[in-house]
C-alpha cells in the first residue's frame, strides 16, 4: 500500500547556494545531511550511474521534506533555467501559504523571479509560479476555505 509521497528531490550544481535559498527565504529547516564521498555499488544501482558521489542536504518543513542533491562525480549538467512547463517531466512542486500578495512581495524583494504576480482562480484560491536559482519551478498557493474543504488545494 503506497502511504504517500516521501520527500521531493532537487539536483543542482550549487548545493550551498540551493541550500541557503530553500531555507533562508522559505523557511526549511536543516534537518540531516549525508556524504558518500566513497560512491559505492548500492549507490551505483540505485542511481543507474558509475562511481556517483554525492552530497545530500535535507530539509523539513511541517511534513515535507525537501532533499537538495549535489553529485560530485558524474558532474552535475546544466539544465535549462527557462525550461517551460509544457514540457515533459515534473514541472513544479506548490508550496501553500496564509498571505500570497505578502509572501510573493517578500520573495520578488528578494530577487526571487516570477512568472506573474499572483491571479485568482475562481473554486480554488490564489496562485503564482516563480523560480528557485537553478530554474526549479515552484508554485504559492492561497487557498480559499471552501477549496481546502473540496480537497482542491492547488492551483494547477
Amino acid at each position: 500500500m503506497i502511504l504517500g509521497l516521501h520527500h521531493i528531490s532537487i539536483t543542482t550544481p550549487d548545493l550551498d547556494r540551493l541550500t541557503a535559498f530553500y531555507h533562508d527565504l522559505f523557511g526549511f529547516d536543516f534537518k540531516d545531511k549525508a556524504d558518500s564521498a566513497g560512491g559505492g555499488a548500492d549507490l551505483d544501482r540505485i542511481t543507474g550511474l558509475t562511481d556517483a558521489k554525492i552530497k545530500i542536504n535535507l530539509l523539513r518543513m511541517e511534513n515535507t521534506l525537501l532533499e537538495l542533491v549535489g553529485f560530485e562525480q558524474p558532474q552535475v549538467k546544466a539544465g535549462n533555467v527557462n525550461r517551460l512547463v509544457s514540457e515533459q517531466g515534473i514541472t513544479h512542486f506548490c508550496m501553500a501559504v496564509s498571505d500570497i500578495q505578502e509572501e510573493y512581495a517578500r520573495l520578488a524583494a528578494a530577487g526571487v523571479r516570477f512568472q506573474c504576480p499572483p491571479l485568482k482562480f475562481d473554486g480554488v484560491g490564489w496562485a503564482t509560479h516563480g523560480r528557485d536559482p537553478d530554474g526549479n519551478i515552484f508554485e504559492l498557493v492561497e487557498s480559499e476555505p471552501s477549496a481546502q474543504r473540496a480537497g482542491t488545494d492547488h492551483g494547477d
